[in-house]
């Protein structure tokens, strides 16, 4: 994701956003196909698709902001924290001592 963004420190926080915003639906997602297949309820595929998928995209997007919003205050204030962040040098051992 950060390859195809800009080189800018709100990459990391815009990229940390879109993949949380993603993962959230695709979760829902793996449940309905774990529905699907253990097919022992009678509640249609579609209804329990339309249901997760809904609801979830909606929970995605407030976790895509929050998580966006957190990790651009930890790189403001900690970037040493935030793998991909710009200035990111990874931890010295003499630091860890």
């Amino acid at each position: 994701m950060l390859r195809v963004l800009p080189k800018r420190p709100q990459s990391v926080s815009l990229a940390a956003g879109i993949a949380a915003f993603i993962s959230v639906p695709l979760a829902a997602l793996g449940f309905v196909v774990q529905f699907a297949i253990g097919g022992t309820a009678d509640v249609s595929l579609g209804a329990v698709l339309t249901a997760m998928l809904g609801t979830h995209l909606l929970i995605g997007i407030g976790e895509g902001i929050l998580t966006a919003l957190v990790i651009g205050a930890v790189m403001s204030s900690r970037p040493d924290l935030v793998y991909g962040a710009p200035d990111y040098r990874g931890a010295r051992t003499e630091e860890l001592v």
